[in-house]
């Protein structure tokens, strides 16, 4: 049950921070 909060977690931030590369590209490609 930890394990899988902990990876939940890791993945959320994972998402969150693939968006904010992907907002930076956007802001620098335009």
């Amino acid at each position: 049950e930890q394990g899988d909060l902990k990876l939940r977690v890791r993945a959320l931030e994972t998402e969150r921070a693939f968006k904010r590369v992907a907002a930076v590209q956007r802001t620098v490609g335009s």
